[in-house]
């Protein structure tokens, strides 16, 4: 870490010429001004900035007025593909896990609209880190996936990625899957999406849905 290093929930990524970023605590993306954002990514480059620069950051909020975290933008993975275990043929024995997981997406409609962004993604992470592996991970992938799928035709998640990818996450960790949640951004215009990744692959999500967007957040 640097004298000056990124505050704590900002993250950061880089698409085009331009930052985006991501504070948690505040639940918002911004952009910085064009001057600002050079100076920016001199300060990335070099770990140089003359003080009034430094100063404008920490207004911003963007930098700790200590000790912070490194400058490292999140990055773009290599490119993923649906999951196979989400896509083979439902069972069956699917309708209950339909239920919970209708269940479990509107509690979490309801915790996004009540709760901090920061907050909900600590019980996120919290989840998952208590998570009892399951014996036959794919198996659990396939029944946590097929379930949400279901769930998906008979109530729409557009609009909803958020809830619903907290949502997956913390049904996948219930089963003793380790997913991870990515939150991307793109620009022209500006928009956000959330899904979630088990390994290399998509689960619930299309490659193609997700390509345009540029990873800000993997939590």
């Amino acid at each position: 870490m640097s004298g000056h290093g990124l505050r704590r929930g900002v993250s950061f990524c880089a698409i085009g010429e331009r930052y985006i970023f991501l504070d948690l605590e505040a639940d918002r993306y911004f952009c910085l001004p064009q001057p600002l954002d050079r100076q920016f990514h001199r300060l990335t480059e070099t770990g140089e900035a003359e003080p009034p620069v430094r100063q404008a950051l920490q207004r911003i909020g963007v930098l700790s007025m200590g000790h912070g975290y490194p400058l490292t933008a999140c990055t773009r993975r290599a490119a993923i593909t649906a999951s196979a275990q989400a896509q083979d043929g439902a069972s069956a024995s699917v309708p209950l896990g339909t239920a919970r997981a209708l269940a479990n997406r509107s509690l979490w409609n309801r915790r996004v609209r009540t709760r901090a962004l920061a907050a909900n993604i600590a019980d996120v992470i919290r989840k998952r880190e208590n998570l009892q592996p399951a014996r036959d991970a794919a198996a659990a992938l396939q029944g946590v996936a097929s379930a949400y799928r279901h769930a998906g035709l008979i109530r729409s998640t557009r609009g909803r990625c958020l809830p619903t990818s907290m949502a997956l996450m913390s049904d996948l960790a219930k089963a003793g899957v380790c997913a991870r949640m990515v939150m991307g951004v793109q620009l022209g215009p500006f928009s956000a999406h959330c899904w979630v990744e088990v390994g290399s692959g998509l689960v619930c999500e299309d490659a193609g849905t997700v390509a345009p967007y540029v990873p800000i957040l993997v939590v």
